[in-house]
């Protein structure tokens, strides 16, 4: 059976790919990892519920959805430790650099020439 434990992220961002292996490689949890660029229908839903991809990660973790840092902060919560957890279990600290990767994001997208948007 399939986990509804679901991580989207943005398969064509450098850092979304790399933080999402990371995951993978640190699994706790039963855990998708899903390219959102690849579900399209996915995150149709999510945007009718007001939550944009582009503004953030999304993730659906034991029937709750978090989004933006709050989803990366539930996700270091459930993973086993890791190398960022000083960071990442630290809310404040990652709400105050969360824009910063997302401005990353976005620069990295546009000097591959990939579209910032999914």
């Amino acid at each position: 059976m399939m986990s509804t434990n679901t991580l989207y992220y943005d398969g064509e961002c450098p850092f979304c790919a790399r933080y999402a292996d990371y995951v993978r490689l640190r699994e706790s949890i039963d855990l998708n990892l899903v390219n959102a660029r690849e579900a399209p229908e996915a995150i149709a839903a999510f945007r009718a519920k007001g939550i944009d991809i582009d503004k953030g990660v999304i993730l659906l973790l034991e029937g709750q959805t978090y989004h933006g840092a709050e989803a990366i902060d539930a996700l270091e919560r459930a993973l086993q430790p890791g190398r960022f957890r000083r960071i990442f279990l630290r809310p404040w600290l990652l709400r105050l650099i969360y824009p910063t990767l997302k401005a990353l994001r976005h620069l990295a997208l546009a000097i591959a020439g990939k579209s910032g948007r999914i």
